[in-house]
């Protein structure tokens, strides 16, 4: 089986939670905590990977981390 690759917010993730010396586990239960959703790994991993776009879960691992919101793409307005 092919592993795929992380997206950006993915690696961002990981990052974080090897700087704060924190498994993946300790995130899933601080999600569990805050949202009330079912999360696990493959939940984390698809959105990692980018095969589900859920905003609300991401929202929520930004808040626990302390991430920044993403950098949004200029409209064509804004060019």
């Amino acid at each position: 089986m092919r592993k795929r690759e992380l997206t950006e917010f993915g690696k961002e993730v990981k990052l974080e939670l090897l700087l704060r010396n924190q498994p993946q586990v300790w995130l899933i239960d601080q999600l569990k905590q805050c949202s009330g959703m079912y999360v696990d790994n493959s939940t984390l991993y698809k959105v990692f990977s980018g095969q589900i776009k859920n905003s609300s879960l991401e929202g929520y691992i930004r808040d626990i981390l302390d991430l920044p919101a993403p950098k949004s793409m200029p409209t064509e307005n804004q060019q």
